[in-house]
């Protein structure tokens, strides 16, 4: 028989049956013996057939499954072991699938396309986010998925799910969590995408290769736009299946480390658009909510922008744009604005220009002064000039505070200047503010009244 065993090494009489058919059990045996150190080898030999003929050792899988594990997992040790046995002899191996096709060879996925991202000059990915207290949990939450570290020691969520309207800042946390995987994984191991871009370019493939082939050579996996897959239940039946590849086996330190990160549009209930598998393993993650940008962070923001392009603009500019759009993005493309001025005329917009500049396009609309204090009157049921008068019945006072602390959050305007329109000392102003910010914890019903004058003061 060609590639026979020599006797040195086995018994021919112990190892071969009649017509040449391996005994199994001696084989799994002598496996056993060489793969002590694998405490799941007993578990997956009994997956395995074996059968020796001339043309080789023969080795079938109970099912298709099993043999996409076997040939990414067990392979390599598998074979070293039967090296060890067939010292010198080792024959042909011949693996079978169990429709009787040869077993398929491992073949490369495309590398998904990456998104078209600025070039990272170093520097902490995460400075130039602005934010404050309201959106902290999930600024933090990004920079703990960003964290290498964290992960391999065994961090509690592998999954977050940033979720949030448009403009909110949703994919410039993805990309900061990008940049700051690549220089730690390396950048071929980081994907980055669309989620429709990377479920269409890289689902056809994984057909014919299964999911273990993207795990091996990515560790991270970072998808903006969950929402637009939402009406394609093929793509979101793959992506069960590849996060559930990706989590796979957690005591294993390699595969705690990898991350997966969403953005969707919209609030967290948003989500329910989504096939219910996909959902909920979404969330038995980390799923967290972005909200609108108030004044004070808008502002901010584009002072970074203005000190990046040299916009050359004062604060009550910088204030002034900031109070026309609710968005970061929206924000960029004023800045966008400003700086196309500059290039084509060689200086600085004054207020004149810039009022003409941002009634181009889209823009929203201003809130005013008079717009607050209307608001706040028709609130409280009293007349504008009850808010802004010297009375001090407590409902005046209260409804004047509720005034100062929303033109205080809505306009920008400093302490001063709302001491000067409500015709009060700027200490006065301080104090009432304060106690508006405690009513979340001092009366309740009240803090409600306030949230909801907030939100229609657009």
């Amino acid at each position: 028989m060609a590639n026979e065993i020599s006797s040195a090494d086995i018994s021919a009489n112990q190892t071969f049956g009649t017509a040449g058919i391996y005994r199994q059990e001696n084989l799994k045996e002598r496996l056993l013996e060489v793969l002590r150190d694998d405490p799941t080898a007993f578990q997956w030999l009994e997956g395995l057939n074996f059968t020796l003929n001339a043309f080789g050792l023969l080795i079938g899988f109970v099912h298709n499954y099993f043999a996409f594990w076997f040939r990414d997992h067990k392979r390599p040790i598998f074979e070293n072991a039967l090296g060890e046995i067939f010292a010198g002899s080792l024959p042909r191996l011949l693996y079978q699938w169990p429709d009787n096709s040869e077993m398929p060879e491992i073949p490369e996925l495309p590398a998904p396309p990456p998104l078209e991202l600025p070039l990272d000059t170093g520097g902490d990915p995460f400075a130039d986010l602005v934010f404050n207290q309201k959106n902290s949990f999930a600024f933090e939450a990004a920079r703990r998925a960003a964290n290498t570290a964290l992960y391999a020691e065994g961090c509690d969520y592998a999954i977050l799910v940033l979720c949030g309207p448009s403009g909110v800042g949703k994919s410039f946390l993805l990309s900061a969590i990008h940049k700051s995987l690549c220089r730690q994984e390396g950048a071929s191991r980081v994907v980055f995408r669309n989620a429709a871009s990377f479920c269409a370019e890289m689902f056809p493939a994984m057909q014919k290769t299964g999911e273990e082939t993207f795990w091996r050579t990515h560790q991270a996996l970072l998808l903006d736009d969950m929402q637009e897959i939402w009406s394609y239940d093929s793509w979101q039946e793959r992506l069960c299946a590849l996060i559930d590849v990706g989590l796979r086996d957690n005591s294993n330190s390699a595969m705690k480390s990898r991350r997966l990160v969403f953005a969707h549009l919209g609030g967290v209930a948003e989500m329910s658009h989504l096939k219910e598998r996909l959902r909920s393993r979404l969330e038995s993650g980390l799923v967290v909510e972005l909200f609108e940008p108030d004044l004070d962070v808008r502002l901010r923001y584009l002072e970074m922008l203005g000190k990046k392009k040299k916009l050359g603009l004062g604060r009550e500019q910088m204030l002034f744009l900031a109070r026309r759009a609710s968005q970061f993005r929206m924000l960029q493309g004023l800045a966008r604005k400003v700086e196309a001025y500059m290039d084509l005329n060689g200086k600085s917009p004054s207020q004149d220009v810039l009022e003409n500049l941002v009634k181009t396009g889209n823009h929203e609309r201003v809130t005013s002064f008079g717009d607050i204090v209307g608001l706040v009157s028709r609130g409280f049921n009293l007349a504008p000039e009850d808010i802004l008068g010297t009375r001090r019945k407590p409902d005046f006072v209260l409804a004047r505070q509720v005034a100062m602390y929303l033109c205080r959050r809505k306009l920008g305007l400093s302490y001063p200047e709302l001491g000067k329109a409500f015709g009060r000392d700027h200490s006065t102003v301080i104090h009432a503010i304060k106690k508006i910010q405690a009513l979340p914890q001092t009366d309740k019903v009240l803090h409600k009244l306030v949230t909801d004058l907030e939100n229609a003061a657009c």
